[in-house]
């Protein structure tokens, strides 16, 4: 089970116009973990407060231009700034995805990505 790109999630999920889609790459994680804490300053507690450590992203989630791993963050990106992330784990062996975790930058938050919310038809598209 490989990974969705960027254009087939735009295809299978499109954004609003001006939003895009990206893939977190090494060099933006330390920046990217300072917006999560911004965004989200609840996070530093509780399952999602991994998304706040270098070495979970250096060692578990799929990084532009490096080997898949599975855990899957894409970027939402409105004129080029990141403005949002989320993200997926898969688990092969039951062939099975799910959603981890969903951020919005706060001034970003009224643009409707409610449609987004649901990853059925990533994982039907995926099994297919």
């Amino acid at each position: 089970m490989r990974w969705l790109s960027i254009e087939e999630m735009a295809d299978l999920a499109p954004l609003p116009d001006g939003y895009s889609y990206g893939r977190l790459s090494r060099g933006e994680v330390p920046a990217f973990i300072q917006a999560i804490k911004q965004w989200h300053p609840d996070i530093v507690v509780g399952a999602g407060s991994c998304y706040l450590r270098e070495d979970f992203y250096h060692d578990k989630v799929f990084l532009d231009g490096e080997a898949e791993r599975d855990i899957q963050v894409f970027l939402f990106k409105h004129d080029g700034r990141i403005v949002g992330m989320w993200s997926w784990e898969r688990e092969p062996d039951t062939l099975s995805m799910y959603g981890r975790l969903m951020v919005i930058a706060p001034v970003n938050a009224e643009v409707n990505l409610t449609h987004l919310s649901s990853i059925d038809r990533a994982a039907r598209a995926r099994r297919a």
